[in-house]
């Protein structure tokens, strides 16, 4: 055990509000003074040098400089000492364009350096604009250049949208701190965070919303003046600079997903959770329900999910990352009540006694998250909360279902039916004409887990394909990349495109046949008197899209001899696969694991 003791949450909030805003303020006066230093002198030059007039210079000599950095890069930058007159009297100027710092953005410098260099070989004479006020003051190209505004914008943003970020998040949490601790903290500990304070709990979607704004904005911005600075090499034969449009897209998707949470509060409003009771009490029911302000249609309905999950963050820095994996969950369709407002959403569910309290909101640990999934919708409604579940061995307020609600069987039948779809939607379940239960697993029923797979697999095998054709690492890295790609491409597409189709009888047996692309490649049978059991198995967790992680489920066959047998897999939820387990039972008689 540690000797050191952990930080309050008031000292914790203190702590970070001074280190963000310690590193805020660099970053946002790093930013701050490249727009002080070269952003608005740059315009400014570029505008005052307007009102110049030309007239002929004569080259006295001229060269492009490239410079290689230490990281491979090179730079440009073009010199070149002309002379030109000035009403009878001959000056000697040095500036060649607007900005003289080397940079390697789009090849302004090249083709500069390239013209002068021409004309001076040739002896050609070429245009320079001098200051009338100071006829010493004098430059060869006072073009603006629109992609370095542009790179030099995005540098800008970065750093200084940052650090006013992070400034801002640390006063956030310095008046978090200086908030006074609530008087029932020590003996109610979720009393001592403001989100948890009252039964009403805010969603997550304000985050979410200007999260996917600031990003998409910044990717679409970066990804579009990059793409418009090296588009013209991957035109001119450098095929790998194509790559910098998957920038534009990922903004174009973050903005679409910003855009979707900005519609949804517009016509939906913050639409808080109320628990009761509050907090969640472990071991115990609770009912919770939101208002919507609009009335929804009969075809509508909305599933609620409770889920545990278990947030843990590795790594530091650049290489920070947060990872939630899922210890329990229970879901169901929620009723739909009519109120003179609106619509009011309620649910209830118990929670389990042997899972762990809620930890602090934001931190490692325990994350008790109801999710919320309206179907049918309008534009439709997602949300998510993140409540206080403590054991507190509290009772919710509801009674028994009463007319307003439905009936407890009718809730059963919704409940149920939830569940079946989750089986229809990778397994048909029916009977053939001999009176045999027959599983038909379609192919692509994997396909939501599949698919990133299949895409990363491709960009492998045409980034392997790619460093094989430039010999990096003498073609090694080629190998390992187009491996690498195509081990996900082999995998993925036998998981897309095969099929399963399991048969059970009492009296035949069972009989499991694969097929791949129509053509079958295994069968395999087992006699009825062979199988011991059934069970249910966690295949693996997945998260697609922001949803909510769920659990991939497989029903297994237990042999009485030999390893246990899958009969259907993909299942979305442990209560679905039960459900299964439970029709297969009926008909087999095998006996179903609890």
């Amino acid at each position: 055990m540690s000797l050191l003791k952990r930080p309050s949450l008031r000292q914790r909030h203190r702590n970070g509000a001074v280190w963000l805003g310690a590193f805020g303020s660099i970053f946002f006066l790093v930013g701050l003074g490249f727009v002080v230093l070269a952003l608005v002198p740059t315009v400014i030059d570029s505008v005052r040098m307007r009102q110049w007039e030309p007239v002929q210079a004569q080259l006295l000599n001229a060269r492009l400089e490239s410079l290689r950095g230490s990281k491979g890069g090179t730079t440009y930058r073009a010199h070149a000492t002309y002379r030109y007159v000035v009403n009878g009297q001959t000056h000697v100027g040095q500036r060649v364009a607007v900005s003289n710092t080397a940079d390697n953005v789009g090849d302004f410098w090249y083709q500069l350096g390239w013209r002068l260099e021409s004309a001076h070989r040739q002896g050609k004479p070429v245009t320079a604009w001098v200051n009338p006020a100071d006829p010493t003051d004098a430059v060869l190209d006072r073009s603006l250049r629109w992609p370095l505004l542009g790179f030099w914008g995005i540098f800008i943003a970065i750093f200084g949208g940052v650090g006013l970020g992070m400034m801002v998040w640390g006063r956030h949490n310095w008046r978090k701190a200086a908030q006074p601790e609530h008087p029932q903290a020590a003996t109610h500990p979720w009393m001592q965070y403001p989100e948890w304070t009252g039964p009403a709990i805010a969603s997550n979607l304000r985050a979410e919303r200007w999260v996917y704004t600031g990003m998409g904005l910044l990717f679409l911005g970066f990804g579009g003046v990059v793409s418009a600075i090296t588009l013209p090499d991957a035109v001119n034969g450098r095929p790998i600079v194509w790559v910098v449009l998957l920038f534009p897209f990922f903004g174009l998707v973050m903005c679409w997903h910003a855009l979707k949470r900005w519609r949804q509060h517009h016509r939906f409003g913050s639409a808080v959770l109320v628990l009761s009771p509050h907090p969640a009490p472990l071991g115990g029911q609770v009912s919770m329900h939101l208002d919507l302000p609009r009335q929804v249609g009969p075809q509508a309905r909305v599933v609620m999910a409770l889920s545990c999950l278990e947030r843990s963050t590795s790594g530091s820095g650049d290489d920070r990352s947060t990872s939630e994996h899922l210890q329990w969950e229970d879901e169901g369709v929620a009723r739909l009540v009519p109120t003179a407002a609106g619509t009011r959403v309620q649910w209830q569910t118990a929670l389990p006694g042997h899972l762990p309290p809620s930890s602090p909101p934001g931190e490692d640990g325990t994350v008790w998250r109801v999710s919320v999934d309206g179907q049918g919708l309008e534009d439709g409604f997602s949300a998510t909360y993140d409540i206080p579940v403590f054991a507190t061995g509290a009772r919710a307020s509801f009674g028994a279902p009463d007319a307003m609600f439905g009936t407890a069987s009718a809730h059963q039948a919704e409940d149920e039916a939830l569940l079946r779809e989750r089986i229809g939607a990778v397994c048909r379940v029916e009977m053939d004409m001999q009176g045999r239960l027959v599983l038909d697993q379609p192919y692509a029923r994997m396909r939501r887990a599949q698919l990133p797979w299949l895409f990363m697999g491709v960009v492998f095998v045409i980034s392997g394909g790619y460093l094989w054709n430039v010999r990096a690492l003498g073609g090694l890295m080629g190998i390992l990349f187009g491996g690498l790609g195509l081990l996900a491409l082999v995998l993925s597409l036998w998981l897309l495109l095969n099929r399963r189709t399991t048969t059970m009888d009492r009296s035949q047996g069972t009989t499991i046949v694969r097929r791949l692309l129509g053509l079958p490649v295994s069968t395999r049978h087992w006699d009825a008197q062979a199988m011991a059991g059934l069970s249910v198995h966690r295949s693996y967790g997945m998260q697609v899209n922001g949803r909510r992680p769920e659990s991939i489920w497989q029903v297994r066959a237990h042999p009485l001899q030999g390893k246990p047998v899958v009969l259907a897999d993909s299942i979305s939820g442990e209560g679905a696969a039960r459900l299964l387990i439970q029709d297969i039972a009926r008909h087999t008689g095998w006996r179903a694991a609890t």
